[in-house]
This record gives C-alpha cells, structure tokens and sequence, in this order.
C-alpha cells in the first residue's frame, strides 16, 4: 500500500489525514477538486484549534457581519 504525506495525523486527526489523502491523490487528474480538499482541511484545523483555545465564535453567518 502506499502511503500519503499526511499518514502521520491518522491517529489523532483521521478525518485531517482522509481530506489531505484525497487532495493529494487527485493533484494531477482534478486541480480543483485538490483545493476543494485543501480548504475542507484548512477549514478543519481552523475548528480545532478554536476548540483547543476556547475561543468564542462569534454568531455572525458571514464574513461582513463579523465585528472588526
């Protein structure tokens, strides 16, 4: 079997090592399926460090409304 560049995070993050699996096998055949993927990944790091750091999110549904 061969491995992917984000075996490591199997363990702890599984979900992180699927998304990063499939951006990197789809880099050449699909462009934009890969940065699909890559912002599904960014965006979960992104959840888990706010849940790490308890960080209150605010209630805003989109970029404008949030509060500079």
């Amino acid at each position: 079997m061969q491995t992917h560049n984000f075996t490591f995070l199997e363990e702890k993050w599984n979900i992180l090592s699927k998304v990063g699996e499939s951006a990197e096998r789809n880099v050449y055949q699909d462009p934009g399926i890969t940065i699909s993927r890559l912002r599904t990944f960014t965006e979960t790091i992104t959840k888990y460090i706010v849940a790490l750091e308890n960080i209150k999110e605010e209630n805003c549904t989109t970029q404008l409304e949030t509060p500079l």
